[in-house]
């Protein structure tokens, strides 16, 4: 066979190759244009239901005490600035500035180490008539002129699901470090925590957004996502959506119906007993077990 060919045959052979790249770098360029929210799609549906990456262990647990520290520290600072504005004759913003700052200080010591209740604070801020009996109706009506209807509704949720999220991040960090030990660390190694990782992965995202969003006294989703390594960047976005949802709600709710505090104490009451009566015998008959 013969496989020589001439020099016009050989440029002519490069001048279709040329146009062939080009035409085919075009298209693809085209495509890339015209299917941009297609990709936003793929990327944003990958988040929701793909199986991530594992977050690093190692991550800087100095760095995140260090910065939750000084977090907590600017709360508090944003309360007292609040109340020294109040004293200032600038009643308005002073007195939004100390609500929302001690709400949101509240919130973000509340988790598994520190398990103070929540209802009743999201419920009390969200509720003009509660709020009035929380901290006297001058001061109340005062706020409700910066923050009424559904401004105060929208603080609750973003601002108080920031918070919640903060105090999430706290024990993800608290649990990561504890996990490092070989008798807590253990529980990565057994059956259990094998099967539940494989449920949890068939759509982490969802599944932590869910279990947030639902007011459960244990959340057991919640502790797979650390003890499973879920990114902290996702793990975050979950708990906002989940949390800022559920306190939007509790806001709407306790606001329309005009809750007073006591009723308000009432519901928090139940939902502790509940959550003792499911908590309480398992701790009880574990206690009895090592004995």
């Amino acid at each position: 066979m013969n496989t020589d060919y001439t020099d016009e045959e050989i440029e002519i052979g490069q001048g279709r190759k040329e146009i062939a790249d080009a035409t085919l770098r075009s298209t693809s360029c085209e495509f890339n244009a015209a299917v941009p929210s297609q990709r936003l799609l793929n990327r944003f549906w990958k988040v929701l239901t793909g199986k991530p990456e594992a977050d690093d262990e190692r991550i800087n647990l100095r760095g995140w005490f260090g910065f939750f520290l000084s977090y907590m520290i600017l709360l508090a600072a944003a309360v007292l600035v609040g109340l020294h504005l109040v004293g200032r004759g600038s009643v308005e913003w002073g007195i939004a500035l100390w609500v929302v700052g001690a709400m949101m200080f509240y919130l973000s010591l509340c988790c598994s180490f520190c398990p103070l209740p929540t209802t009743w604070l999201i419920l009390a801020v969200g509720s003009g008539k509660a709020l009035g009996e929380l901290i006297g109706p001058e001061w109340a009506s005062v706020l409700d002129a910066v923050l009424g209807g559904f401004a105060k509704v929208a603080v609750v949720a973003l601002l108080g699901g920031l918070a919640t999220t903060m105090a999430n991040l706290n024990e993800y960090h608290i649990s990561t470090f504890l996990l490092r030990y070989k008798n807590i660390g253990k529980v990565r190694q057994s059956r259990l925590h094998e099967w539940a990782g494989k449920w949890f992965n068939k759509g982490p995202f969802v599944l932590l957004a869910t279990f947030c969003f639902i007011p459960i006294p244990v959340d057991v989703v919640r502790w797979l996502a650390i003890s499973h390594r879920y990114p902290r960047g996702r793990f975050f976005a979950a708990n906002m959506l989940g949390r800022g949802s559920r306190y939007a709600l509790m806001a709407l709710f306790s606001n329309a119906l005009g809750l007073g505090l006591w009723s308000i104490l009432l519901i928090q009451a139940v939902l502790v007993l509940i959550a003792a009566k499911r908590v309480l015998p398992k701790l009880w008959a574990k206690r009895k077990s090592n004995k």
